[in-house]
């Protein structure tokens, strides 16, 4: 544990190596495209988990874009 948390400290001290704002966004834009399309599937999901109803589950699901 230790290790990794050194590691961590300093991959975020290096400034350099990190992704640009423009490489960070087109990423986020992307995973929010692939999730959107699996709107369903993660509505089934938080009903059978949370014990919503799936009408209350699809409002959630949707919510997040």
């Amino acid at each position: 544990m230790e290790a990794k948390l050194a590691s961590a400290t300093q991959a975020l001290r290096d400034r350099d190596a990190w992704l640009k704002p423009h490489q960070r966004s087109a990423i986020l834009l992307h995973a929010a495209r692939l999730l959107e399309g699996r709107q369903q599937f993660f509505a089934e999901l938080i009903a059978r988990e949370g014990g919503k109803p799936l009408a209350d589950a699809l409002v959630e699901a949707r919510a997040i874009g």
